[in-house]
């Protein structure tokens, strides 16, 4: 616990002892005034301790004054809480007032929904009444008496299609009925396209010329419009229903229909049937909480409710003053909390600073002596954490000497290890380089130089990509991965060099561990393989040659082959011709004639298969390569030859059971596997059994392609000369096909073999190899 560790400056406890210092007539001067003249002076103004105490007060303030300070650094904070609290507290009473206008609104709409839902069920009973469906008026006004009871201040009318009361309870039997209003019939022809009962905005009855509400209901017999019943109720009974809520003094609410006019208001039934103001009616059609200028003037925060029943709206209002008097509250309580807390806390700091200033001053003298390394000698100061201080010090001043004569050593010996590493690196047979974090060197050897930048061999601390700005992007994310802790190599990786020419590289790339286990960097192994590479293409260049001999074989052979139907063909012609000059009669001339044409067409046909097969099988030309999946080149290509196998009674079936990616020419698989489609019908020609089985399968490296037939199978003489040329199994064929078939598989990397199945017949195989990812994404840049 050396001061060293920490220089004065950047602690607190040490910017105020090394500003107390350079006080030297201030408040603290008595304690170092007996300083000897061999001890080291104190900081200077312009040193760093005194430029780190002035960070957090002005040089020349008591050890008071920065206690009190110090003790408002944490009132502030606890103010700032404090006032949050209080802001939240006068928010939630805020919110609570805002909830409770909004559940008096809501309540409100809920009994009115309900007194209005009484209404609908009574007509709804009513309209279907068995009294009425028999057209009995008489039963039928008899049977409303009894239901009116539970409904005070309402009365029920029967009225026909052409808007007449035909019954209305509240007038004499034979009193003279008028006409119901337009607006009663326009709400009944709503009840009767809906087929439910509608509630009515306030109307002035055409009977008893009072403000009513409506529910209106449609009466259907035998499915036809029949009557129209009518529920009608004083807006008295509303306004009552509104007088019986628990709404608070001062509040006030309104209940309006949907054109504006007041059903009712709370303790206020003058307003009653009278059109709303317009501040009310500008809300009316809008659930929420509003503010608004009631009719006296005054300023109302609203919660407006919409009932989905009705479409009428309950609005429930309070003063904004009475609205904010909580809020308003809650902050003035609580700013004279936060005051008296401040001030206790200021009275509490200073009493705390005369108790600890004469501690900190032996403290301060104790510091002094601990920058000279000497002994440190106290007496207990009865402050528990400056005693401890004090002891740490003496205990630091004696151990600071071995503690600085061990990191010497530490230094010398890491050192040495540092340069023992850097050697090993330089001096390693292989091509090695270290990077950090950010792919800058930390250490190369001499042949990663020599193989890779030996025209710009200063490295060290530089970046990679500097460097060798043309390493490709799919190289960078490998750097990328083995940063996140993975481990990549490759065998044979293609790098562009920024010249043009292309540099084989075998490489492995893995994280180097800090000693607290996290990635402190990459470490680089890798080989230039380009020679190797170059061997490769020079065999695959005595490959290309060894099948333009191959092909130049089968065109002597073709020439062969194509001799003897060809010297037919002219036989038969000149047959021909004697059969002409001789003396037969015209029957025998045609008979005759025809025998020999025959035979000349089949030696022609002969030859133009010859040439045919040829044509398809030899690959003529340079090719052009693409990844592409194995399952679809192996379906694109059998789904043409299988089109012939039906024609032929074969049973054809594939069986994939996964797939990969293979770098090919497409059309010249799609050749061979053609060629084993065709081969296999050929072979169940005379087989009573004709399955076909196509198929993929893929392990880690390989994809095999099989076509199987339950044909007649192999001899064993010709296993062996399978896939030469001209080697056939068939009357008709060449053994060109395999021969060619066998050249493109092994030009693609692969192998080709024939072997017999046990249950009958013949099975062809052939493996491509499968493309590894890093290959693929090259692959895919390159493109």
């Amino acid at each position: 616990m050396f001061l060293k560790t920490q220089p004065p400056e950047e602690s607190f406890f040490g910017a105020w002892t090394f500003s107390w210092l350079r006080q030297k007539d201030g408040v603290a001067g008595d304690s170092v005034s007996g300083r000897g003249e061999d001890h080291p002076p104190p900081p200077t103004a312009s040193g760093p301790a005194i430029n780190g105490a002035a960070t957090l007060a002005a040089p020349g303030w008591t050890i008071n004054q920065r206690l009190a300070l110090l003790a408002l650094a944490g009132v502030i904070p606890l103010m700032m809480l404090l006032s949050a609290i209080i802001w939240h507290l006068a928010g939630r009473e805020r919110e609570d007032s805002r909830e409770a206008i909004v559940y008096s609104s809501r309540s409100i709409m809920s009994a009115v929904d309900a007194q209005l839902g009484k209404y609908k069920a009574v007509a709804q009973a009513l309209a279907t009444s068995s009294t009425l469906m028999k057209d009995n008026l008489v039963a039928f006004r008899e049977e409303t008496e009894h239901a009116l009871p539970g409904l005070p201040g309402s009365w029920v009318a029967l009225i026909d299609l052409q808007g007449h009361l035909l019954v209305i309870t509240a007038a004499a039997p034979d009193a003279p009925l008028p006409q119901v209003s337009r607006d009663t019939m326009a709400d009944a022809a709503r009840a009767f396209e809906t087929r439910q009962p509608q509630t009515s905005d306030v109307r002035i009855g055409v009977f008893a010329k009072i403000p009513l509400v409506l529910t209106i209901a449609p009466v259907f017999r035998d499915g036809r419009p029949a009557y129209i019943l009518v529920v009608a109720a004083e807006i008295s009974a509303l306004q009552n229903l509104l007088n019986s809520q628990r709404v608070p003094s001062g509040w006030r609410c309104r209940v309006l229909d949907r054109r504006g006019t007041t059903v009712a208001g709370c303790h206020q039934p003058e307003l009653s049937g009278q059109p709303a103001l317009a501040a009310w009616q500008a809300i009316r059609t809008t659930d929420g909480v509003h503010e608004l200028r009631s009719d006296d003037g005054e300023t109302l925060i609203v919660a407006n409710a919409v009932s989905p029943q009705s479409g009428w709206a309950i609005a429930v209002g309070v003063e904004r003053r009475a609205f904010e008097a909580p809020f308003q509250q809650t902050m003035i309580i609580g700013g004279i909390v936060g005051l008296a807390v401040t001030l206790l806390s200021l009275l509490l700091a200073l009493r705390i600073a005369r108790a600890i200033a004469t501690p900190i001053k032996v403290l301060a003298k104790s510091a002094d002596a601990m920058r000279s390394h000497e002994a440190v000698s106290f007496a207990h100061t009865g402050v528990p954490e400056i005693d401890s201080a004090l002891s740490a010090f003496d205990a630091a001043s004696r151990q600071l000497r071995a503690h600085e004569e061990r990191r010497d050593r530490a230094e010398r010996m890491l050192k040495n290890r540092e340069e023992r590493l850097r050697l090993f690196i330089e001096q390693a047979p292989t091509p090695i380089a270290l990077f950090d974090r950010n792919m800058r060197y930390l250490a190369v050897s001499r042949r990663w130089i020599a193989r890779f930048c030996p025209e710009n061999p200063d490295v060290l601390g530089r970046s990679h990509y500097e460097v060798l700005p043309e390493t490709p992007e799919s190289w960078r994310a490998v750097h990328r991965r083995a940063l996140a802790g993975e481990v990549l190599t490759a065998d044979d990786d293609p790098f562009v060099r920024s010249d043009g020419r292309t540099q084989w590289v075998s490489w492995e790339a893995s994280p180097w561990l800090t000693a607290d286990g996290t990635v402190g960097g990459v470490v680089l192994l890798a080989d230039d393989v380009t020679s190797r590479h170059e061997a490769e293409d020079r065999r695959r260049t005595l490959n290309h040659a060894s099948r333009a001999a191959d092909i130049g074989g089968t065109a002597a052979a073709l020439a062969h082959e194509l001799n003897q139907p060809l010297a037919a063909v002219a036989t038969y012609i000149n047959g021909c011709r004697r059969i002409l000059g001789s003396d037969l009669d015209v029957d025998g001339l045609k008979k005759k004639l025809r025998e020999v044409m025959e035979r000349a067409n089949t030696q022609a046909l002969r030859a133009g298969d010859v040439i045919r097969e040829l044509r398809e099988s030899i690959d003529s030309g340079p090719t052009e390569r693409q990844i592409e999946d194995a399952a679809s080149v192996l379906r694109e290509a059998a789904s043409l030859a299988i089109n012939d196998t039906r024609h032929n009674g074969v049973s054809s079936r594939f069986d994939v059971d996964q797939t990969g990616d293979i770098l090919v020419d497409k059309l010249q698989i799609q050749q061979v596997v053609g060629h084993l489609v065709r081969n296999a019908v050929e072979a169940m020609e005379t087989t009573p059994r004709k399955d076909l089985l196509i198929r993929l399968s893929v392990d880690d490296k390989n994809a095999e392609f099989s076509v199987s037939d339950t044909g007649p199978g192999l001899s064993p003489d010709m296993t062996d000369r399978l896939f030469k040329p001209f080697s056939s199994t068939k009357r008709k064929g060449m053994g060109i096909s395999l021969s060619i078939s066998r050249g493109i598989v092994e030009a693609h990397g692969g192998m080709i073999w024939a072997e017999p199945k046990a249950d009958g017949g013949t099975v062809f195989r052939f493996t491509l190899p499968l493309v590894q990812a890093e290959t693929a994404r090259q692959h895919c840049l390159e493109s």
